[in-house]
């Protein structure tokens, strides 16, 4: 329905009243071009359970096999549900954090999640779980031989080891 801007200001109230019964928007026109609509405000439910209540209808028997194979049934393996199970495993345990990247390693990250066909979350998770269960490989080191004094005469007299200060003392040469 649309009326002009006159007659929606003699009758608002009775418009109002009449978009609320009918669910019906009503347009308002000004000089023959529309410039509002008057509509009715949606219905919000009460909670969010039982708001679907009356709105399925079950038709046959839902217990009953579809007499479909399924891949689990078949043994074949369905990357799909290998990439799910995975992600509902870690949303299972997740746990928002906040992290601060190198912008180009970003970048890489997000261009290697892309080419991979999963979420940058995703290849995060599973880059941290790869870290996490492999053996830390030690790299390689060149032995190192410490300089040994083969000078003779051992400890000297009246040094006691456990004395920090008279040792310190001692080697300021303040004895």
């Amino acid at each position: 329905m649309s009326i002009s801007a006159t007659v929606f200001k003699a009758e608002c109230l009775r418009l109002m009243d009449d978009v609320a019964r009918t669910g019906q928007p009503v347009v308002i026109t000004k000089h023959g071009r529309p410039v509002a609509q008057l509509a009715p405000v949606p219905a919000t439910p009460r909670s969010l359970f039982g708001y679907m209540r009356n709105t399925l209808t079950i038709k046959g028997d839902i217990v009953a096999s579809a007499r479909e194979s399924w891949s689990a049934d078949s043994g074949e393996d369905n990357a799909l549900v290998s990439v799910a199970e995975k992600t509902s495993r870690a949303r299972r345990a997740s746990m928002r954090m906040t992290i601060r990247l190198d912008d180009a390693l970003l970048d890489r990250a997000r261009r290697e999640a892309a080419r991979r066909g999963v979420t940058l979350t995703l290849l995060i998770e599973q880059g941290l779980e790869h870290m996490v269960t492999s053996p830390m490989r030690m790299a390689k080191r060149r032995r190192v031989s410490l300089p040994v004094c083969r000078a003779g005469g051992g400890m000297t007299s009246g040094v006691d080891l456990d004395d920090s200060a008279a040792l310190l003392d001692r080697l300021e040469g303040r004895d």
